[in-house]
Formats: structure tokens, C-alpha cells, sequence
């Protein structure tokens, strides 16, 4: 039965025969293709008794030739042919050429499909007869039985199939060497299929070693005991010669007032038996917990910040190099200065005012809940703060304590429906000092011309007008102002909030001379650094946050006031 190739091959040379075109060139070009289709073109069938059977033929005299099938056209005249080759409209080309190669590929690859099948076929008939053998004798097979499947077709091609046929079947070869090849590799595939490999592909070798991390992994069972909090040292203060034992909690100020000093023998004591001790700060205690250590006590106590114990000593050591070449003149100068930091340590120690209470982790014996104070030291920011236990505050400092519980407990908190604020009262003019603008021990009380500005500042307000207050240095200008409020408060009910702007350097005089002359109002000191500030809107200003003021009068710098005057407007 004639291919398609053969059958297309033999309509286009009939068709190139009947157009009979005039130009020498056309024809040469023509016969080139023909003779080179007719070499190349042969025909594959495939015989049902020899499985892969490949015959070839080019049209020789032992077989009929194929039916060809012409294509019915209209010759043109010779006229018409000079007209469109003259006005080169007539256009020469090589498509019947390309179209002949193009279906001579197709079949070729046509012929490469069906071998491979076939080939394909084979293998998987052989590999389930011979699952069990090595991979190099089925290879070996299966090139033998290809090698024979080449010889018969080579034995039932004709003499005349020419080069094309050997051309296509060396393409056959080299497309049986690569399928070979895929399916030794699907077959090593196959066998390892089942087989799972927990092994890690990466070795040591392929690991840096220095951009590895390594750790110890600790043992999961293993229980490690709670971690005992150990005290801090803060400050060095001053040292002594003491006693050997005359350290710990036996040597605070408070212990010292119930038990006395362990160290009162050390000045009737050999020197070679005393050791050199401290006066420690810890770190989270106030002053009243400073007690006297040695090095040796410390390292007992396995306390931290040693390190500030040797600086101590070092800065001790240049001093002591200095006094040596330095004038006498300072050396005293050096010692007052000396004097006046005790002094202020010793301020410390003394309760300013009671910020806040809360209930104590520890019970009385009985089982009582107590109480501890949160306490604002004389000298100290507010971030210093420390909470202490009630006893302990109460030893000396329970008016502190009381006028806490006061503030807490007073109904004269500033409110926005004062009547006075929205109408003003009329003046009452003051006839000496009153009560309430009377000093603490009742013996100091306002001259004349002190009392002749509070009532023109009084009459001022009533008013409605601005006021400055004016005079020499001296003279009293801010207990006036302090007057002027309290009497506010007392006689008007305007309990606030007055907001007290002064310079730093006058701001410890302010303080005082408010707990002097208006000893009802609730002043705060708003002042210091963020954690201060922060604290003292925290327990302070609100009594509780988003709840209104409880502070009758704030008193700050001008500078606090631009820092803060976002949060001081919200509040």
C-alpha cells in the first residue's frame, strides 16, 4: 500500500509535468527537486508475521507503482504567462521543495514513535521475565535483540532504498542508545523505589565549623534549685576601722537606736585587731537600711557590685596622695564639703510626705495584715521613693502618716462648679491676720502692709482684673501670694487647682513657706526627672486616673511646664 509521502511526492511531480512553464530557470529548478525528492523518498510497512518489519522501496520494477492522484488546473496561455513574467507578478519559489522535506520529517519521526513502542514494549516483557538479573545483562540483552531487530530490517529493505535509508537508520540508532540510556535509568529507579534513605545527604565535611553555633543541651530531668536574690551595692558612703562583726543589719540607724552600736569598743581597741569597714547604699532600700560592711562580710553575703567597693578605694588612695602636696586652704575646704555630704545623708533618712499604702506580703503574728507606706525622702527625687513598713514609719514620723490619711480622706478637692469661679463674690476686706493665715506655731503672723496686699489682691479678683504684685526684695512677697490663696480657699471655697509657676533656685523657700501659711491645701511639687513625674501623676495629682484632681495647688518651673503640658492639659 503506497505512503502518504509517496503518494503527495508523485501528485507534485505529475502537477510540475502538466504546468509546462516556459522559464529555463523554473525547470532547472524544478527537475533539482524532483531529483532530490526521488532519492530521499521511501516507504515503511509494517508486516503482521515479523513483529518490527520495516520494508523500504523507491519505485523499482518489482512492484507496481502507486496510484497517483492529479489535481485538476487550468493551463494558462502563453500570453498570460509573458504578461505576469514581464510585470513580475509571476513569483518562483521553493514551496513544493520545503513541503516534501517537511512531510519526509514527519514520517521519519512517524517511523522513530513506532520503534520506540515497540522497543518500549520489549523491555517491559523482558524486565518481568527477568525482574531478578543485574542491570548489565538485561542491558546486553536487550542491544542483542536490538541488533536483530536492525538485521531484519535491513534483510527486507530493497537494494534500492540508497543513502537517505541508512541515514534514517543511523538516526534510529542513536535514538535507541538514548532510550536505552532513559530506561536504565528508570529501572535503577524502579529498584530503589521502595527503599527509604534516613540518612543526612550533608556531611561534616560540607559544614563550616565556625558558622556553626554549639550549646549544651541541658538535662530535661535535672531540677535546679529557686535562685536566692542577692543584695546589690549602690553606693559607697564612708568608711571606718571597726570591729571584726560589727557589720550587717545589727548596724542600721534603727537597730543601732534599740540595741545600740556593736562598734562603741572600737576606739579602746587595739588598732591591729580592727578592719577597715563601709557604709553601704543598697540598691531598692532607702537610707535607714545603710549598714556597715567589710570586705569580707560582703563576699559572706555573696553581694554584687564589688567593683564599686574598689573604685572607692582607689579614689580614697588619690586623696590621700593629694593631701600630701595640697594647701591647707583647701584641704579645709575639701573637709567642709566633706561634712556637708553626711549632713545630707543624713537628711535622707527623714520622711518628706507619704505618697501612697498598700497591704504587706508579710503578717503579723496573729495573722493581722500590715501596712506598708509608700515614702518620699527629704532631698531625694520622687523616683526614689521606697516602700517601708508601717512600724517602722510610725517610730518617728506618724504625723506623716496622718496627714496622709488626711488628704486621702478630705472633701476639698477642686471641682468646676464653683460658684465663685463663675460669679464673683464681693469683697470682705481682712481686719489682721485670720486663723487660717496664722504660721504653724502660731507665734509669726502677717504685718500691716503685708496684710494691705493680700486684701488689694483679694479686691483684684472680686473684680474680675489681673494683678502684679510688686515690691522690694525681702519684703514678703511670697507669703503674701500664699496668703492670698489660702484665703481663697478658706473664704470663697475656690479650692482649685492653682497653678504655682516659679523659678528653680526659689523653689525650696515656696515649699516651705506653704507648709508654713497654708498648712489645709494639698500642694505638689511637680518637678524632677520622667520616672519622678511619672510617679507623682500616678499617686499625686488624680485620685485615681481618669477621676479628678485631688492636688490643691501644683508648683513647678516654667521649663517642667513646657515638657509636660500635654499631659498637664489632660489632667
Amino acid at each position: 500500500m503506497p505512503s502518504e509521502d509517496e503518494s503527495s511526492a508523485s501528485s507534485q511531480s505529475s502537477s510540475e509535468e502538466e504546468s509546462n512553464v516556459g522559464s529555463p530557470q523554473s525547470s532547472k529548478h524544478d527537475e533539482e527537486s524532483s531529483s532530490g525528492e526521488s532519492g530521499s523518498e521511501f516507504e515503511v510497512t509494517e508486516d503482521p508475521q515479523a513483529d518490527g518489519g520495516v520494508t523500504s522501496s523507491s519505485g523499482g520494477d518489482d512492484r507496481e507503482p502507486p496510484v497517483k492522484k492529479s489535481r485538476r488546473k487550468r493551463k494558462l496561455s502563453e500570453e498570460t504567462l509573458n504578461l505576469l513574467h514581464n510585470s513580475d507578478l509571476l513569483r518562483r519559489s521553493d514551496r513544493t521543495r520545503n513541503v516534501a522535506r517537511k512531510r519526509d520529517s514527519e514520517s521519519g519521526d512517524s517511523v522513530q514513535v513506532r520503534s520506540r513502542k515497540r522497543a518500549q514494549k520489549k523491555l517491559s516483557d523482558s524486565e518481568d521475565s527477568f525482574a531478578s538479573s543485574d542491570d548489565a545483562s538485561s542491558d546486553e540483552e536487550y542491544k542483542s535483540a536490538h541488533t536483530k531487530s536492525k538485521a531484519s530490517k535491513k534483510s527486507t529493505s530493497k537494494k534500492g532504498s540508497s543513502r537517505s535509508a541508512r541515514n534514517r537508520f543511523s538516526s534510529d540508532e542513536e535514538n535507541s542508545s538514548d532510550s536505552a540510556s532513559h530506561r536504565k535509568s528508570r529501572r535503577g529507579n524502579l529498584n530503589t523505589e521502595g527503599k527509604v534513605d534516613y540518612r543526612d545527604a550533608s556531611t561534616d565535611e560540607e559544614v563550616n565549623t565556625d558558622d556553626v553555633l554549639e550549646w549544651e543541651e541541658e538535662d530535661a530531668e535535672a531540677v535546679h534549685a529557686p535562685e536566692i536574690p542577692h543584695e546589690t551595692v549602690e553606693k559607697v558612703l564612708k568608711h571606718r576601722m571597726g570591729l571584726p562583726g560589727a557589720t550587717g543589719s545589727s548596724t542600721t540607724c534603727y537597730n543601732v537606736e534599740d540595741k545600740g552600736d556593736p562598734n562603741t569598743a572600737a576606739g579602746s581597741s587595739d588598732s591591729s585587731v580592727l578592719e577597715q569597714q563601709y557604709l553601704v547604699k543598697w540598691v531598692g532600700w532607702s537610707h535607714l537600711h545603710n549598714t556597715w560592711e567589710s570586705t569580707r562580710s560582703l563576699k559572706l553575703a555573696n553581694a554584687k557590685g564589688l567593683k564599686k567597693v574598689e573604685n572607692y578605694l582607689k579614689r580614697q588612695m588619690e586623696i590621700d596622695a593629694w593631701r600630701r602636696t595640697a594647701d591647707k586652704e583647701y584641704i579645709e575646704f575639701f573637709d567642709c564639703e566633706q561634712e556637708m555630704s553626711e549632713e545630707l545623708y543624713d537628711q535622707y533618712k527623714i520622711v518628706e510626705r507619704v505618697i501612697a499604702h498598700q497591704l504587706s506580703r508579710e503578717q503579723a503574728l496573729g495573722g493581722v495584715p500590715l501596712t506598708e507606706y509608700f515614702i518620699k525622702w527629704i532631698g531625694l527625687p520622687y523616683a526614689e521613693s521606697t516602700w517601708e513598713d508601717e512600724a517602722l514609719i510610725r517610730r518617728n514620723y506618724a504625723d506623716k502618716i496622718e496627714d496622709y490619711l488626711k488628704r486621702t480622706s478630705v472633701k476639698t478637692l477642686p471641682y468646676k462648679s464653683c460658684l465663685a469661679l463663675h460669679r464673683r463674690p464681693k469683697f470682705t476686706k481682712l481686719e489682721g491676720t485670720p486663723d487660717f493665715l496664722k504660721c504653724i506655731d502660731n507665734e509669726q503672723v502677717l504685718r500691716d502692709y503685708q496684710v494691705d496686699g493680700v486684701n488689694w489682691m483679694l479686691h483684684a479678683w472680686t473684680k474680675g482684673n489681673s494683678s502684679i504684685l510688686a515690691d522690694e526684695m525681702g519684703l514678703g512677697k511670697t507669703i503674701q501670694s500664699i496668703s492670698f490663696l489660702s484665703s481663697l480657699f478658706h473664704l470663697h471655697e475656690v479650692y482649685g487647682p492653682f497653678l504655682v509657676v516659679v523659678p528653680l533656685s526659689t523653689m525650696a523657700a515656696w515649699q516651705r513657706e506653704f507648709d508654713n501659711w497654708a498648712k489645709d491645701l494639698n500642694v505638689v511639687t511637680y518637678m524632677g526627672d520622667v520616672n519622678s513625674r511619672d510617679l507623682i501623676r500616678q499617686f499625686e495629682l488624680c485620685a485615681a486616673p481618669g477621676k479628678n484632681l485631688k492636688a490643691n495647688a501644683i508648683l513647678t518651673t516654667y521649663e517642667i511646664l513646657l515638657k509636660d503640658k500635654v499631659e498637664c492639659r489632660s489632667t
